[in-house]
């Protein structure tokens, strides 16, 4: 059985409770996470790192995740 490697991920979600609870799960499975509370957060966190993997709420208020893509 092959180990998977650690992943840099960027959860960018508006709900505090949803957004805690991913970036939990996904440290406790040995990745690296940052997390953003808006589209626009997320992108100037995108900007400045780099990632294997986004996780975009697609219904948040004033930017939605299709525009964050």
């Amino acid at each position: 059985m092959s180990q998977l490697s650690k992943a840099s991920v960027l959860v960018v979600e508006d709900e505090d409770e949803v957004r805690q609870l991913l970036s939990d799960i996904l440290v406790s499975e040995g990745h690296e996470v940052e997390a953003a509370a808006n589209g626009s957060e997320g992108i100037e966190v995108f900007k400045q790192n780099t990632f294997d993997l986004v996780f975009s709420d697609l219904g948040m208020p004033d930017m939605s995740g299709w525009e964050v893509a």
